[in-house]
């Protein structure tokens, strides 16, 4: 038989070729023999491989196991990893790494000192301790920042020593001259000794508040100075002038607080509070004269028990008061100007304080000077102090003693609840009026004074006399108008005339006097009249 397989040589019959039974039996032969050698050489599922020999070599990479791959493959790659292995990966000892200056390994003593510390953005630093503190011979050191803890609580310690040895009197004036004092200046450092204090200390409430001048002292305030830097000298001013106020001892000790506002806009509601036991004087570069180159917002004085003098000011506020006082012993307002338009307020209020208000402008406003329960003089305002609805308003037991000019409004003097006017002559008699009398037929000379009130109930008193212009004919009424009225349902007052056998009648009724000839009057008579009634 010419064919056979190709591999395994199996006889394979022509299509010529008759059957041989034999040859069929040879070729199963081969086959049998065949599968049986493939069954000693196969594995399993779950045979036994441990008589398998597998070869391979190690892989160059370090790379994953992969399905599918050959088992030379795959034990060339585990080859790979074991050979790189340390080590440590066989003994389990964390001794076998290596370390290095980067990378190590941490005692538990140090994790135990790392746990113990605060970072630098925050923490319980309650229980750290400074087993130790730097020193220094610097008066009044001040701690900066980069400093270590106990350079800078060192200083901390110092200044406290010293602050305490400068209220004892052991500091004398030449250490202070060391932050900028002079010894001019003698023991008046309080204030701005103060400062340096709220600097380091923040708002601390320090005893050095407590204390008192020592001196008078004397501050500059300019809008290019500065609250921080600044000393209050005329070279080195501060930025505010609430600044200025806020640097002051409560107690003045008797003496003067002087300070000076440089030319300029001050956006500020100044507040002068609690002062005590002396005399503080704000003042522009313009004093005793009406001048708008030192502008401020307002002031306010409350519980003062010191003197208070403004001088200078342009008031711009139209929100509330321009100057007020509350409940403080004395305050001084000379040449302020207040215009800002606002008839709701007042340009000046004084609350429960004696005043003294001289060379003012105040327009615009509900009152120029409203006084409740307080006494004071106003003397001498500018005669621009007009369009205030009143001039001068006083209520609840004021009293205001009126020199000179005063402000205008649509009603120059309102009184309430007990108000007095004190007029110049040192009574309550105002002086002659003779404004709002009209009379078209005779000359007038003289008018009427009121007694007491200038609004509201009052004793008037006429004392008039005319020169006639020309001829009255008898039976015929000529008036003059313009005197106070004496209230609904009031009869008629008599009028006396000097010349009694020339007038039928003479009589004043609701602010109108009136009067009728018995006989022919001729031009150029004069006629002395007078009478005193009650006006409401």
């Amino acid at each position: 038989m010419e064919n056979e397989t190709t591999k395994y040589k199996l006889p394979k019959p022509g299509e010529e070729d008759f059957y041989d039974i034999n040859q069929f039996n040879k070729a199963m032969d081969l086959v049998d023999g065949a599968l049986s050698d493939l069954d000693e050489k196969k594995l399993d599922q779950n045979g036994d491989a441990s008589n398998a020999v597998t070869e391979f070599k190690q892989e160059i990479l370090r790379e994953n196991l992969e399905s599918g791959e050959k088992i030379a493959k795959t034990h060339g790659k585990i080859k790979k990893w074991f050979s790189e292995m340390k080590e440590v990966a066989f003994s389990g000892r964390a001794s076998d790494i290596e370390q290095d200056g980067v990378n190590r390994f941490v005692t538990d003593l140090e994790k135990k000192s790392w746990n113990t510390k605060v970072s630098a953005s925050g923490g319980d630093i309650s229980e750290t301790k400074i087993e130790s503190l730097d020193g220094t011979d610097t008066t009044f050191p001040v701690p900066v920042k980069g400093e270590t803890s106990k350079v800078f609580f060192g200083k901390v310690k110092k200044f406290i020593e010293d602050f305490n040895d400068f209220k004892s009197g052991i500091i004398t004036v030449g250490k202070l001259v060391n932050h900028g004092k002079t010894t001019d200046e003698g023991y008046a450092l309080d204030a701005r000794f103060g400062k340096t204090l709220f600097d380091l200390y923040g708002k601390l409430d320090s005893d050095l508040q407590k204390q008192s001048l020592h001196s008078n002292v004397t501050y500059y305030v300019a809008t290019t100075g500065s609250d921080t830097t600044g000393n209050g000298s005329e070279l080195n001013p501060f930025r505010t002038i609430q600044h200025a106020i806020d640097v002051l001892p409560k107690d003045l000790g008797g003496y003067d607080a002087n300070i000076t506002v440089f030319n300029g806009t001050y956006d500020e509601d100044v507040v002068i509070n609690g002062y005590c036991n002396g005399y503080i004087s704000l003042k522009s570069t313009k004093i005793n004269e009406i001048s708008s180159v030192c502008s401020v917002s307002s002031f306010l004085i409350v519980y003062c028990s010191s003197l208070v003098v403004i001088n200078g000011f342009d008031i711009t506020t139209i929100t509330r008061h321009g100057i007020e006082a509350k409940i403080s012993k004395f305050v001084i307002i000379y040449f302020c100007r207040c215009v800002g338009s606002n008839n709701k307020l007042m340009g000046m209020y004084f609350d429960q304080t004696r005043f003294e208000v001289k060379g003012n402008l105040v327009a615009n406003k509900n009152a120029a000077l409203n006084a409740h329960g307080s006494d004071g003089q106003s003397m001498f305002w500018d005669n621009k102090s007009i369009n205030n609805y009143i001039g001068l308003y006083i209520e609840y037991g004021s009293i205001i003693k009126k020199i000179g000019t005063q402000p205008i409004g649509e009603l120059n003097e309102m009184q309430s609840y007990g108000g007095l006017f004190i007029h110049q002559n040192g009574t309550q008699i105002s002086d002659l009026i003779s404004s709002g009398l009209t009379c078209t037929w005779a000359k007038l000379q003289g008018g009427y004074i009121r007694h007491g009130n200038m609004t509201g109930t009052a004793m008037v008193t006429v004392q008039i006399t005319i020169v006639t212009k020309t001829s009255l004919t008898t039976g015929e009424s000529y008036s003059i108008k313009g005197f106070p009225l004496q209230g609904i349902e009031i009869m008629p007052i008599a009028v006396s005339c000097h010349y009694p056998s020339l007038i039928d009648y003479c009589q004043i009724y609701n602010g109108e006097l009136v009067l009728k000839p018995r006989i022919p009057i001729g031009s150029g008579t004069i006629l002395c009249l007078n009478c005193t009634y009650l006006t409401t």
